[in-house]
């Protein structure tokens, strides 16, 4: 069973551009005709934002903190030419680098809901299994009694990033409103009311110049994560 993506973002977070309410419609200025909407928020204020919607499923927001990609639904055809990676992401990002006060990247932020349904089980089987897979008795020592629910996060790093997994059941479309991650692709909807295992990835990376190359590393990172051929 392929995972479910219902949430994925980028966020390419550089040194604070002051003067981005005088210059922010000018870098998007050549974009705007592929959007099928624009909004621009808080205008004229240092807490100015722009949000350029592609479709349905692919938003990017501007503001003078941060670029920043939100999609849902597969990712792993990013890496490959061509693909949203390339444009307009790192389009937009190239012409932000032209205007008077940039500086540089600070980090890049990956973050990516990933959730694997198990058909024909119940919560309560999917519980108990994780459990048994991940767990042992003594866990049961730390509360005096058996847990409702099992968790775990894993922190670690990796050349240039901190990655952290948060892994544990998923229990139905309520766990995605919980982190505000529910998609807006009523299809993928549908499939999210079963119950299953559910994995959160963040990656923190430092490297300071984002590029195609650093993307599809990171994207590697999460295959390995996921365990995807």
């Amino acid at each position: 069973m392929e995972f479910l993506v219902p949430r994925f973002q980028i966020e390419i977070k550089f040194t604070p551009l002051l003067n981005f309410s005088s210059i922010g419609k000018e870098v998007l200025s050549n974009f705007v005709s592929e959007v099928q909407t624009l909004n621009v928020l808080g205008e004229n204020t240092i807490n100015e934002s722009i949000v350029l919607d592609y479709d349905q499923y692919n938003r990017i927001t501007l503001n003078f903190l941060s670029l920043i990609l939100f999609t849902e639904g597969p990712i792993f055809h990013l890496s490959e030419s061509n693909s949203f990676i390339e444009h307009p992401l790192l389009d937009i990002l190239n012409q932000l680098k032209t205007v008077r006060g940039w500086g540089n990247i600070n980090k890049v932020l990956y973050y990516g809901v990933f959730v694997k349904i198990q058909p024909d089980k119940s919560n309560e089987q999917v519980i108990q299994e994780f459990k048994t897979m991940y767990f042992n008795q003594s866990v049961n020592d730390i509360f005096g009694s058996e847990p409702k629910d099992y968790a775990f996060t894993i922190k670690n790093k990796i050349r240039n990033s901190e990655v952290y997994v948060e892994k544990g059941p998923y229990s139905g479309i309520k766990d995605l409103k919980a982190k505000k991650a529910v998609p807006k692709d009523p299809e993928m909807n549908v499939k999210l009311q079963g119950v299953g295992e559910g994995t959160i990835i963040t990656i923190a990376d430092d490297n300071p110049a984002f590029s195609f190359s650093s993307f599809k590393e990171n994207l590697n990172y999460i295959k390995q994560i996921l365990q995807v051929k």
